[in-house]
């Protein structure tokens, strides 16, 4: 994917839903709200009980990978002002600017 590009809404939407409709398969849900409810919960303690390996919980993996997709999109600059961020968004923020500046 080329530098400033996004991915589309067929590429999110369609392929981009195959890891919660494996998980929703697995743990037998179909209903999707459940499901994702579930598979998030799930997936905070994966990362939380694993924190001790990776220095990431589950919001720091979280603000890690956006950062490093914003910086990948060129979305940055649609971001609001750090005093305007909620907490977890502030934290994307600022994990962008440690990728930025090669930390």
């Amino acid at each position: 994917m080329e530098k400033g590009r996004p991915p589309s809404d067929r590429s999110l939407f369609v392929n981009g839903i195959s890891g919660l409709t494996s998980f929703m398969a697995r743990e037998g849900y179909s209903d999707p709200i459940e499901g994702i409810h579930l598979y998030i919960r799930s997936a905070k303690k994966y990362h939380d009980d694993r924190e001790y390996m990776t220095d990431f919980d589950f919001h720091g993996y979280i603000a890690q990978k956006v950062a490093l997709k914003v910086k990948a999109y060129n979305t940055y600059l649609n971001m609001s002002e750090d005093s305007e961020l909620h907490p977890s968004d502030k934290a994307v923020a600022d994990e962008y600017r440690k990728q930025s500046d090669g930390e």
